[in-house]
């Protein structure tokens, strides 16, 4: 059974949040973007909201890929005011990256304390780690620009691994350092941000590079809250399409797509079995749409053979 993914249209749980008054300033040899009071809804182009928000957000002109683009960009800045003030920047047009204050991390992220429910804690606070981030000594929102490009360096590290591991090329070193440097995945060794400046081919298999792969983009869409839900992409029958309940998952979806993940391929009912598929080439007008499972291909077959014998006739 194949299960097609869409990554468009796109549905929103929560709104991005744009702070236009966004600017980066220094605290304690730390580089942060105070975010201020004011704030905007946004959604970017080919991305619809959820019915349920009580709001009108403004379109970007910017689709989910370039919203990631820029993003990416900030790791590029040589410095890290440059970096910061690129942020700021991505925060005033596009919105705030929804990592927690506590950890960096994306706010649905693994928790021990969410796995004990013998201290009390109130069921409201289970299933958000920790707390948005705010500004140091403020009660404003803010972002710290190192965790900012820790996520970074996750996202190209999973983009890269799985063009090279596509490409049949070893996963450098320097990729798999980037993985385990954001703390998703218990039981992994953590390491920290820096890394060597010349990478050498990593010792890990082939194998144990796409287990590593899998388990971090899974973690990671658990984290920023991303799950498959259904949609309607036509006035006649729905669709599977990928979520997102953080805009922090937006960057996730965008980087499923790019890896392949993903498809926007339209989907055609097999004449045989009825059921969806995508096909290699665009069909011919006139063709029977006939999908790659073995017994549809061979009644095609039958059906052929049948239709040669009677010309023959």
């Amino acid at each position: 059974m194949q299960l097609l993914v869409a990554t468009e249209p796109l549905a929103i749980v929560g709104p991005l949040w744009s702070f236009p008054n966004a600017k980066p300033q220094i605290v304690q040899g730390e580089w942060w973007v105070a975010c201020g009071q004011r704030k905007q809804a946004v959604i970017p182009r080919g991305a619809f909201a959820d019915p349920s928000w009580d709001l009108r957000p403004r379109t970007l002109k910017e689709s989910i890929s370039q919203v990631l683009d820029d993003l990416l960009d900030i790791a590029i800045d040589v410095t890290p005011e440059k970096k910061a003030s690129h942020l700021a920047r991505h925060v005033a047009q596009f919105g705030m990256p929804d990592l927690c204050g506590e950890h960096g991390l994306p706010r649905y992220h693994y928790s021990p304390y969410l796995q004990d429910l013998t201290e009390g804690r109130e069921q409201r606070r289970l299933g958000i780690s920790c707390p948005r981030p705010q500004f140091p000594g403020r009660q404003t929102p803010g972002v710290n620009v190192l965790h900012v490009i820790r996520f970074i360096n996750f996202l190209d590290g999973l983009k890269d691994a799985g063009e090279q591991i596509g490409g049949g090329h070893p996963v450098r070193a320097r990729v798999v350092e980037d993985l385990l440097a954001l703390p998703l995945l218990p039981g992994l060794p953590r390491l920290g941000a820096a890394a060597p400046e010349q990478a050498t081919d990593t010792n890990l298999t082939t194998d144990q590079v796409r287990n590593l792969v899998q388990r971090c983009m899974d973690a990671a869409m658990r984290a920023s809250g991303v799950d498959l839900a259904t949609t309607w992409a036509s006035n006649r029958r729905p669709q599977i399409t990928l979520r997102s309940n953080t805009n922090v998952g937006l960057y996730v979806i965008a980087t499923v797509e790019r890896i392949g993940m993903a498809t926007q391929d339209e989907v055609f009912i097999c004449s045989y079995c009825t059921q969806g598929y995508t096909p290699k080439r665009p069909p011919r007008p006139g063709e029977r749409l006939t999908c790659r499972r073995p017994e549809c291909q061979k009644r095609r077959r039958a059906d052929v053979q049948s239709a040669y014998v009677r010309r023959r006739k």
